[in-house]
């Protein structure tokens, strides 16, 4: 209407520095969940064993390999998709880093609290302060996506996308047995978090 001054839509912009503040949400809420976990696997193993009686290990490990499975095809289909949209695998990076280094830190300062108050209930209430810091950062700051995703699919529906984009299999084959740089990191990684989930199933409950 004439005389009515309007704002006009702010318009998406793609990218991690274009969009640093809430990324940078993304990451702390994802080194919330990580630090959750890391929790979990410092006490649940012992209150387990000392409080329910329970010492199969076969339970426990169930747990682990279920996990293990959802996340290795969960970061599979991530990783073939971060080799698209431009800058994904450097975001993928930057929550995987964060989410392990909270499972690390928080796996020792609740082992440390439990040797020094016990295993429950001091050392979940770390968990809840987490529970609640990422409740509270995700309703009130984190903004819905639905704007920049559908920004971002008109984008790459247009006549400039790359048909020569590797598929699924393609990646798959090349990272586990073409390039050797990335067969490489494949396997250590593999071996890594093999030996990660033995530990977090085993050594608790030795």
């Amino acid at each position: 209407m004439p005389g009515i001054a309007t704002t006009p839509a702010r318009p998406h912009r793609l990218g991690l520095r274009e969009n640093v503040a809430q990324f940078s949400l993304l990451v702390a809420v994802n080194a919330l969940v990580g630090g959750m976990i890391g929790q979990e696997r410092t006490v649940l193993p012992l209150l387990a064993m000392r409080t329910f009686h329970l010492t199969a290990f076969t339970a426990t490990l169930t747990f682990i390999v279920a996990f293990g499975t959802v996340k290795a095809a969960t970061n599979f289909r991530a990783g073939t998709l971060s080799d698209r949209p431009e800058r994904r695998g450097l975001a993928m990076g930057f929550n995987e880093a964060a989410d392990c280094v909270a499972v690390a830190v928080t796996a020792l300062v609740t082992g440390v609290i439990a040797q020094n108050a016990g295993l429950r209930p001091e050392p979940f209430f770390l968990g809840i302060t987490y529970a609640a810091l990422g409740l509270g950062l995700s309703a009130i700051f984190v903004r819905e996506p639905h704007g920049h995703a559908h920004f971002e699919a008109r984008s790459l529906s247009g006549p400039s996308v790359d048909s020569r984009l590797p598929s699924t299999r393609e990646v798959f084959v090349l990272t586990s047995l073409r390039e050797k740089a990335l067969s490489s990191c494949s396997q250590a990684g593999l071996v890594n978090s093999l030996n990660d989930g033995l530990a977090w199933g085993l050594f608790p409950a030795s």
